[in-house]
């Protein structure tokens, strides 16, 4: 006897994977998907039978699509629980239909070793619905004065390296550890941000910001940092991937690399698409984040390079 589930009446099924973009229905078996389409060339290649149980789900009016993968989150344990835990963590990411997602180093104690990093695996086997991906720190503790042992770690299970919000700037470490990812075809992962040119900057350096009386961020923070991370990945052969890119520089800088065939990728918010320094200067507290929010004409630029490919994901950057 066999158990099957039908998913019918979605407004569209999409799975660019296999080409499916359309109207249609899922048959699944036993928890296998067997047929996807539309019916009848949709149903399954053998039909059920008496006896067989059957369950009817109505997509009706919905989107149906594999589920997502989001490679920068925060989930804030060891060490942030008050914020976050693996289990809350990733019970929202199930609900907002991921099926892994990568895990930052910015944790307390941060995961710069192979201990943390089995430990953090570990415990999600335990309590997460979803696979969980440790991401290494590049440097240990986040300081950027000492690579951590990119040996070790990758043999531990780490996904990708990054010091996340805090960008490695040190350009020697910098081209050894891209001199490592070359090598053994690790991910390196940076926060692109130079903060000597930061300096005290809160929000996007633009007139709004400026009229509320508040220090600015140059776009130049990021395209500095993205411009020499693309110079040392690409003497190195090596992959790179910019996070949150929010400036229409950056993305300019990415799609060089790109053209020119070498391993640069990047990613987007949500938040970074869809809202400006105006919503941050209007909104508050709330809307203050690094990466800051930009200028529409960043936020169109990052559009473009989405849907032409230059940029490779969305990623929430939750935390």
């Amino acid at each position: 006897m066999s158990r099957w589930t039908r998913i019918h009446g979605a407004a569209r099924l999409l799975d660019p994977a296999s080409g499916v973009d359309g109207p249609g229905e899922i048959w699944i078996r036993d928890d296998v998907i067997v047929a996807v389409g539309e019916p009848p060339a949709g149903g399954p290649p053998d039909a059920p039978v008496p006896g067989d149980e059957i369950e009817e789900i109505d997509a009706s009016g919905l989107v149906v699509t594999p589920m997502f993968v989001d490679i920068h989150v925060h989930l804030r344990e060891p060490g942030g629980e008050e914020s976050e835990t693996l289990a809350t963590g990733t019970a929202a990411a199930l609900r907002g239909g991921y099926a892994l997602v990568y895990a930052m180093a910015n944790t307390a104690p941060t995961c710069d070793n192979p201990t943390q990093i089995e430990d953090l695996m570990r415990r999600a086997r335990e309590v997460s619905p979803v696979e969980v991906v440790p991401v290494s720190s590049l440097s240990m503790g986040l300081r950027g004065r000492e690579l951590v042992d990119l040996d070790a770690n990758a043999a531990a299970g780490a996904g990708a390296f990054s010091d996340d919000g805090a960008w490695l700037a040190d350009e020697r470490l910098a081209r050894e550890a891209f001199r490592w990812s070359a090598r053994n075809g690790a991910l390196v992962m940076q926060h692109c941000e130079d903060f000597d040119v930061t300096g005290p900057g809160v929000l996007h350096e633009c007139t709004c910001v400026q009229r509320a009386g508040l220090p600015g961020i140059p776009r130049e923070a990021e395209d500095r940092a993205v411009e020499r991370d693309v110079r040392l990945a690409t003497e190195q052969q090596a992959a790179l991937h910019v996070c949150h890119v929010s400036t229409a520089g950056a993305v300019d800088a990415i799609r060089r690399a790109r053209e020119e065939g070498l391993p640069i990728t990047g990613e987007v918010t949500p938040h970074h698409l869809v809202l400006t320094a105006d919503d941050a200067v209007e909104g508050g507290t709330d809307f203050k984040m690094k990466p800051p929010l930009r200028d529409k004409e960043d936020v169109d630029a990052l559009i473009e390079a989405l849907a032409d490919g230059t940029l490779a994901a969305v990623a929430t950057d939750h935390a």
